[in-house]
Formats: structure tokens, C-alpha cells, sequence
């Protein structure tokens, strides 16, 4: 949740490239506008990459994952505004989770949602189960996943 609230800030401008995008520039391309609304459009579109990428270096968003990381991006971004406009997207890429998927299903999903959850996983298990070998290793592990997850309880 911590990085979450730290990409907060790119909320308004990865808004702002949207509508340089999605609308302005169509406007522009497919109306009697013309360079009145492109120009406006690619002025908004790569201003706000430009301020969305200083604000993920100066608040060190993607340090852990070194300077390549954050040339990437930003190589990404100028060479392909979608890519800019999807800049909270491709931020989290790279982020780990570390809590897993059925601790955080029971802590944030209804009954109902987490019911329907535990009952694809034990399926994907059961799946796995019928292509591994009788009475290995990887069986023992994935009988324990299984169990372990029926066990948990949803806060029904």
C-alpha cells in the first residue's frame, strides 16, 4: 500500500496525457481543428510524460531496480505516448507483492468473492495434482497448498 500511495502522484498526469491522447489529438486529426487542437495535444501528452517521469526519479519509485530501469521507461514513454500514458501501469510492473495471494483475497474480498477464489485455486491445484508423480515430493507440497487453503477462513 506504501508504493501505492507513492504513485498517487502520477494520477494528474497520467490524466492530463490522456486527454492529449484520447481526445485532443483525434480532434485535431479528424476534425476541421487541425494543428489548433494537435498542438495542444502533443504539448499535453509529452509535458505531462516528461513531468510524470521527474517525479518517478526524484521520488525514486524505481531506484531498487537501478538507473536501466528508469532509462527504459522513460525511452519507452518519449518513443510511444501510450506507454506514457500508462505510466502508473508500467511502474507497478516490476513491483513485488510480498504477501500472498490467498492472505490478501481473505483480508480484502467478501465471502462470497473469496469462496468463489478458493474454489479456481483448489481447481488449478487438483489440475497440477493429476500431472505430477504419486507420492513425490511435489504431490506432499501441493496436498499442503491445497489443505492450507481450504483451511482458511474468508470471514464468513
Amino acid at each position: 500500500m506504501d508504493r501505492a500511495h507513492e504513485l498517487r502522484v502520477l494520477a494528474p498526469t497520467t490524466l492530463t496525457a490522456g486527454i492529449g491522447l484520447y481526445v485532443l489529438l483525434p480532434l485535431g486529426m479528424f476534425t476541421a481543428l487541425g494543428a489548433y487542437a494537435v498542438i495542444p495535444a502533443l504539448v499535453l501528452l509529452y509535458g505531462s510524460i516528461i513531468v510524470s517521469l521527474f517525479l518517478v526519479r526524484r521520488r525514486n519509485i524505481l531506484i531498487a531496480r537501478g538507473g536501466t530501469r528508469f532509462l527504459s521507461l522513460a525511452f519507452e514513454c518519449m518513443a510511444c505516448p501510450p506507454f506514457g500514458v500508462n505510466m502508473v501501469r508500467r511502474t507497478t510492473l516490476g513491483l513485488e507483492i510480498a504477501e500472498p495471494l490467498p492472505l490478501a483475497a481473505v483480508r480484502l474480498l467478501d465471502a462470497t468473492g473469496w469462496a468463489k477464489l478458493r474454489a479456481l485455486c483448489v481447481g488449478r491445484i487438483e489440475d497440477a495434482l493429476q500431472s505430477v508423480a504419486a507420492e513425490s515430493q511435489e504431490e506432499k507440497s501441493l496436498n499442503a497448498q491445497r489443505q492450507r487453503l481450504l483451511e482458511l477462513d474468508g470471514g464468513a
